[in-house]
């Protein structure tokens, strides 16, 4: 465990082939170099290990200290015997109370003294052809530490399947290759360490990262990586290797075949998808317009050429339904270019309307609608001699009054005098009554008439009981 003074990370993915990925992440010390540190954690195999590498700043030079070492120039109190266990023991501490834990688990001391034996075989091949070489760079330790002590871990570990081996094979020739030792080739000497690569891929040992793509076929390489890539001259599309005529065009995130033309409106582009996938664009040709006596040239933002319209004014929404109190804002688009502000007119009916018209003439606001403000409405454009327009229906919604129940009653009697009437009246406390008025015309002969009491005869009521009542 390597323990340095850090207190930020910027942690980034990387792609790197189908059966491997990359972690990258990038640690600023205080006060020092913007990138210190970086760690690269590696899935390798098909995510089946991780290998992890620690990169320091010379900025933390001196700095750093713990298992790994404490990176001052002087190798002898890095590591004692070249053995993390060790120094391990030099650094741990006990007393009674806190006695020292047992040794760690070893899985080859429960597979039997033969399956251990060809554990060690296998891990041994790190002192032949081609990983001799470097021993005398990075020692290969033995069966109880160091590399070939790791390697038998993990090959018991595997109940001794010899594949479980190659990561740590590859994690030697890795340390070989930063201490000038290439051994980037070593699976080809090792046959039980192949990698297996999807259909169309090649394993490399310095793969480019990012990969070549059909996106982007040059990009700037910022480190190498161990995994599947696609052959020299090949890009990586949509989960294979293709060559690059037969690449697509990527356009507005959808992939395109060569031949295939993409209108473009609203940049007044035809595009062409051509070898390589490269996009070919050039510039629409708009036809020559002709337009009748009552049409006029009009555009639209979402349609580069423009078209002859006889209607090139829009009401936005013409039908608008609103309740009492509410405001409504009337839109008016117009489909025509240079028209003047001030040849643009708002009606309701017939009369003109300036209140609530926008300063660039193309709102109407109603503020606190009310019934009296429902009806329909113009808005009308005209560009030298030709005028349109186009109409709203405001309704505006009178909240509902509840509904009053009438109670009628029938005098029994006809009331033969003034006098009789306003004896009847001054006990009537109905809103609503059903009457007999009682008349005599000229010949004093008797008129009868019955109806609904109107306001004028509830009003009468009212004075009455109020002067007799």
């Amino acid at each position: 465990l390597l323990v340095i003074l850090l207190y930020k990370a910027v942690v980034s993915t990387q792609s790197t082939g189908a059966n491997s990925g990359q972690l990258v992440m990038t640690l600023n010390s205080k006060g020092r170099s913007p990138n210190s540190a970086k760690i690269t954690a590696r899935s390798m195999s098909g995510g089946k290990w991780i290998n992890v590498v620690i990169t320091l700043h010379g900025a933390c030079a001196s700095f750093s200290e713990g298992l790994c070492g404490r990176w001052n120039g002087d190798p002898s109190d890095d590591l004692i015997a070249n053995s993390p266990n060790e120094n391990g023991e030099k650094f741990k501490e006990f007393d009674s109370s806190c006695p020292a834990p047992p040794p760690p688990y070893d899985p080859c001391n429960n597979i039997g003294t033969l399956r251990r034996r060809q554990a060690f075989e296998t891990c041994m091949k790190l002192t032949e052809s081609p990983f001799a070489a470097c021993n005398s760079v990075v020692p290969v330790g033995n069966a109880d530490s160091g590399f070939i002590n790791t390697c038998m871990t993990e090959i018991c570990q595997c109940r001794t399947d010899r594949t479980c081996a190659c990561p740590e094979f590859d994690i030697y020739a890795e340390e070989c290759i930063n201490n000038g030792v290439d051994l980037t080739h070593w699976r080809d000497h090792v046959d039980f360490c192949p990698y297996t690569c999807p259909a169309g891929e090649i394993y490399r040992v310095d793969g480019p990262v990012p990969a070549p793509s059909c996106v982007n076929k040059t990009p700037v390489q910022t480190d190498t990586a161990r995994g599947c890539f696609c052959p020299e001259g090949e890009f990586l599309q949509e989960g294979r290797c293709v060559r690059a005529d037969q690449c697509k065009c990527l356009h507005e995130g959808t992939f395109y075949n060569n031949g295939d033309e993409i209108r473009n409106e609203g940049e007044c582009e035809i595009c062409t998808c051509e070898d390589a996938g490269e996009m070919s664009c050039e510039r629409m040709v708009c036809p020559d317009l002709k337009c009748a006596e009552d049409e006029l040239v009009s555009y639209r933002d979402e349609e580069c050429c423009p078209y002859c319209q006889a209607d090139w004014v829009e009401a936005v929404k013409s039908r608008v339904e609103v309740r009492t109190g509410q405001s409504v804002v009337l839109d008016c688009v117009i489909h025509a270019a240079n028209v003047k502000r001030k040849d643009i007119t708002w009606f309701k009916e017939e009369t003109r309307l300036t209140d609530g018209v926008s300063e660039n003439r193309l709102q109407l606001t109603i503020k606190d609608a009310q019934t009296s403000h429902g009806g329909k409405y113009r808005c009308e454009a005209t560009k030298g001699e030709v005028t349109a327009s186009d109409a709203y229906h405001v309704i505006v919604h009178a909240p509902a009054l509840e509904n009053l129940v009438i109670q009628t009653t029938r005098w029994a009697v006809i009331p033969s005098s003034i006098e009789q009437m306003i004896t009847i009246i001054r006990s009537c406390d109905l809103t609503y009554i059903s009457f007999v008025i009682a008349a005599w015309d000229l010949n004093d002969t008797l008129l009868t008439i019955t109806g609904t009491v109107v306001v004028v005869f509830i009003s009468m009521i009212v004075v009455v009981r109020r002067n007799w009542g």
